[in-house]
């Protein structure tokens, strides 16, 4: 990732991290509920969405603290980590929105 990736994700960071500090308390709540409705229906809070277009690439915090991978991943790099996994039956996406194998035994979660 580039330097200035690199820094605009980490201003990013700060910026979403204190914003719980600063904002009065139901824009806090409000914002927390935005994120719930995003989160269930693109798989991404409002962050990662402000993040990826900044970066314009795919980018998911719980991918650094689950996988161990970068934040985030262009096109090319997410295509190469799902390869990595070498699955026999298919790809699904968990709750997290991270790529794992699914066995064509598994039953659906």
């Amino acid at each position: 990732m580039s330097l200035t990736k690199r820094l605009l994700t980490i201003l990013g960071l700060v910026y979403l991290v204190s914003g719980c500090t600063i904002l009065p308390t139901w824009l806090s709540v409000a914002h927390t509920g935005a994120d719930v409705y995003l989160g269930t229906t693109t798989g991404k809070t409002s962050s990662e969405h402000v993040v990826s277009a900044i970066v314009e690439e795919d980018c998911q915090w719980s991918r650094i603290v689950i996988e161990d991978l970068n934040v985030c991943l262009s096109p090319d790099e997410e295509a190469d980590h799902i390869l990595s996994l070498k699955c026999e039956g298919w790809i699904a996406w968990n709750w997290f929105g991270l790529p794992y194998c699914k066995n064509n035994n598994e039953n659906e979660e």
